[in-house]
C-alpha cells in the first residue's frame, strides 16, 4: 500500500511550497493517520486539563527554555497523567523548531539535559 500511495508523489514535481502544502501535505498526514498513529476512537475528554508545573529559562546550559506540563485526563478506562516537556531555543531571531518529549514516565526520565543529549546523541527512549 505504501508504494502505491507514494508513486503519485514521486512522479509529480511540486513547483511551489504552497502547492506542496495544499496537495502533498494532506496526503502525508493521512498516511501517518492510517499507518502510524491511528485514529482516536473518542473525542477529546471533557475533563482534559493542562497544568504547567515548571518553567526554566536556563535549561540545557542556558541554551533553551524548558516548560514542564502535566496533561491530566480521565474516562471510562480510568484516569491518568502524561508528562510533557517542551524545549525552545533561547537565542533565535525568528520562529524555530522546538523539542517535545511526551511520556507517562516520571520526570527524571524525560529531561534531555541529562548526559544522553550532552554527548551528542539526539534520541531518547521513552
Amino acid at each position: 500500500m505504501w508504494a502505491g500511495a507514494t508513486r503519485k508523489a514521486i512522479s509529480y514535481q511540486f513547483t511551489t511550497p504552497q502547492e506542496w502544502q495544499q496537495a502533498r501535505r494532506p496526503e502525508i498526514l493521512e498516511l501517518f493517520r492510517e499507518h502510524v498513529y491511528g485514529r482516536a476512537p473518542v473525542g477529546r475528554p471533557d475533563n482534559l486539563r493542562f497544568e504547567v508545573t515548571d518553567l526554566s529559562t536556563n535549561a540545557l546550559d542556558r541554551a533553551a527554555t524548558r516548560k514542564l506540563v502535566d496533561i491530566h485526563f480521565s474516562g471510562p478506562g480510568g484516569t491518568g497523567t502524561i508528562h510533557l516537556a517542551v524545549f525552545i531555543p533561547n537565542k533565535r531571531a525568528k520562529p524555530s523548531p522546538g523539542f517535545v518529549l511526551i511520556t507517562g514516565k516520571d520526570r527524571e526520565n524525560i529531561d534531555p539535559s541529562r548526559k544522553i543529549l550532552r554527548t551528542g546523541i539526539g534520541n531518547q527512549s521513552a
